[in-house]
């Protein structure tokens, strides 16, 4: 073959090289700039139980946060489930979020999905999600608690339609006016208001501010659990979505630390916590907010096993003092927390003797007006299930005496 020929052959061949090798790296930044495509399938409601190893494949799709007793993780479908279209509302949702738990028992296990009309939204649902997270191991960590077997995979369900506010309706929760400004405290509270409505027990029937008290006390108590693990250093201090710890603070100081004052103070009223109104809801909050704080959560889920038959009446807040003498009589020995800078608080007791000891010493124990004098030997009678006074030399310290029953 002549030389010209061949360099014509080879020079034809080169720029076919050329441009193969053109196409292929001009295909690899298609392919680096397209979202990342997973092997697993994520169902719009029903997102699978994952392996470490899955969760390992998901990369930086799976954002990772501690939670108490274990692992979150928040991980944004790609490709994203197809759209879902309301039945009931006509709206359409196009971006889903997923919430996950990795417990060392139960595994990596999903337990809220969050729905949001737009993609622009999904900030918004990844903040709610961690939020949900560390709400959820709050009450499964203190309480013992998880979702109802039929409905595992809480679905949420955010609406730019609506004014702000929020609503829990057969298990699912529904955030709405996602738009409109709210301060950090406001997304923190109005989401553990909801999540409250979905995980606790409470009376019903109130005239204000609402008929069920399980909503307001959920914000009470969750934020106030998250304040004291934040401060305490179990919860890392960028673990919180919205706001910081000061968020935490400004609604405690002004939501729950009041009431379990006035409550440790002046006692709470039964007269008024039999009532309907808006006295006796706030009431009920302040009961269980005191129980929690002087003898501790762990108490609370005792107490959600011992409620009293009820034998189709209504739950009232008189069953929850009565499940906590059914509580506090089982134990062989429980402990009080006692506030510093005092010297004396209202607590309930039930009826039974008991060897006292801790620190600071306490100085006697009172039933309505009558004094129930200590004995030298530190023993303690409560003739009566009920409100009792009981007094400590004051310390600036907080104090923790131990009952042990005789």
């Amino acid at each position: 073959m002549p030389f010209s020929a061949r360099t014509e052959n080879c020079s034809t061949f080169s720029h076919c090289l050329i441009q193969l090798v053109a196409w292929a790296f001009a295909c690899s930044f298609l392919f680096l700039d397209a979202p990342r495509s997973y092997a697993i399938q994520f169902n719009f409601k029903n997102p699978p139980q994952l392996t470490e190893s899955q969760v390992a494949e998901l990369g930086e799709g799976a954002h990772p946060d501690t939670l108490l007793g274990g692992k979150g993780f928040i991980i944004t479908p790609s490709p994203q489930p197809p759209s879902y279209l309301d039945p009931n509302s006509g709206d359409s949702y196009d971006a889903t979020v997923y919430g996950y738990i990795d417990n060392p028992i139960l595994g990596v296990t999903p337990r809220f999905a969050l729905h949001c009309s737009r993609q622009a939204d999904l900030p918004l649902a990844r903040n709610a999600a961690k939020l949900l997270l560390l709400l959820w191991s709050e009450v499964h960590s203190r309480l013992g608690l998880d979702h109802n077997l039929n409905n595992r995979v809480v679905q949420v369900w955010l609406t730019r339609d609506g004014p702000a506010g929020g609503e829990e309706s057969d298990g699912q929760v529904f955030l709405t006016g996602i738009l409109h400004p709210r301060i950090p405290a406001e997304w923190i509270r109005e989401i553990a208001h909801e999540y409250g409505h979905l995980m606790l027990t409470s009376p019903s029937g109130y005239s204000k501010p609402e008929s069920w008290a399980n909503g307001v006390l959920g914000e009470r108590l969750f934020i106030h659990w998250l304040e004291q693990d934040m401060e305490n250093k179990r919860i890392n201090a960028d673990s919180l979505p919205f706001g910081d710890l000061k968020d935490l603070q400004y609604y405690c100081t002004r939501q729950v630390d009041p009431l379990i004052e006035q409550a440790e103070v002046e006692g709470i009223s039964e007269r008024v916590l039999a009532g309907h109104n808006a006295a006796a809801f706030n009431a009920f909050t302040e009961l269980i907010l005191v129980i929690d704080q002087q003898f501790g959560s762990h108490i609370i889920k005792s107490m959600q096993y011992d409620m009293p038959a009820l034998d189709g009446r209504p739950l009232t807040a008189y069953d929850y003092e009565r499940s906590l003498f059914t509580v506090l009589s089982a134990h062989s020995r429980f402990g009080i927390n006692l506030p510093p800078d005092l010297s004396r608080m209202y607590l309930l007791l039930p009826k039974g003797k008991w060897a006292a000891s801790g620190q600071p010493a306490v100085i006697d124990l009172s039933y309505k007006a009558a004094t129930l004098q200590l004995k030298h030997d530190n023993v303690l009678t409560t003739p009566f299930d009920g409100w009792y006074i009981l007094k400590w030399r004051k310390s600036s310290n907080r104090g923790r005496l131990t009952l042990r029953k005789l």
